[in-house]
């Protein structure tokens, strides 16, 4: 009977540290209707950061959408 080959390479793991915030915990998402466009508007520390830039936002035909770090949507502002 053969000897068995041993394999030397393993699965490549992902580091156990902790994470690391400094591309920010909420995300801006802005889809145009016509035509249909997704972007990344901006990314901040805070809610009201986010929340702030969205009210002084006036455009017509764009929705927002803000994300936080685990893609649950918090706030959206329409375009009417």
């Amino acid at each position: 009977m053969p000897r068995r080959a041993r394999r030397r390479g393993r699965l490549i793991q992902k580091p156990k540290t902790a994470k690391s915030h400094d591309t920010g915990r909420y995300k801006i998402i802005a889809e145009n209707t016509n035509p249909y466009n997704l972007w990344t508007f901006g990314k901040y520390d805070s809610l009201q950061d986010a929340r702030a830039v969205l009210d002084n936002i006036e455009t017509s035909n764009v929705n927002y959408y803000i994300y936080s770090d685990l893609n649950i949507v918090l706030y959206t502002k329409r375009g009417e």
